[in-house]
């Protein structure tokens, strides 16, 4: 899972986008949102953590040319692809990023 700051951020800025241009909303940091729209906040954090697994789940896998190119900068006996998802998994997108 996605550390919660970088869920925070995605959901904020779904919201943001999803309220563009509408008058009379509530900022994303505004304690009222939740007591005008209860449920709201929570909302977008589940679509930010449904869109933050897809896209962990497609850098998963690197592909061949990531991995070519990878290679000239791994350690000799180590695998570029352990390598990008041992990263990945450490990077506040990963699931070792909390």
């Amino acid at each position: 899972m996605p550390n919660k700051e970088l869920i925070e951020k995605v959901a904020q800025a779904i919201y943001e986008h999803r309220h563009k241009g509408m008058k009379n909303i509530w900022s994303w940091d505004e304690s009222g949102l939740d007591d005008e729209h209860p449920g709201e906040r929570e909302r977008y954090i589940g679509y930010a953590q449904v869109a933050l697994s897809t896209i962990h789940a497609a850098l998963q896998e690197p592909n061949r040319p990531m991995s070519e190119i990878g290679q000239p900068y791994v350690r000799v006996g180590y695998d570029a692809w352990d390598v990008w998802r041992a990263m990945l998994n450490a990077s506040p997108l990963g699931e070792q990023g909390e």
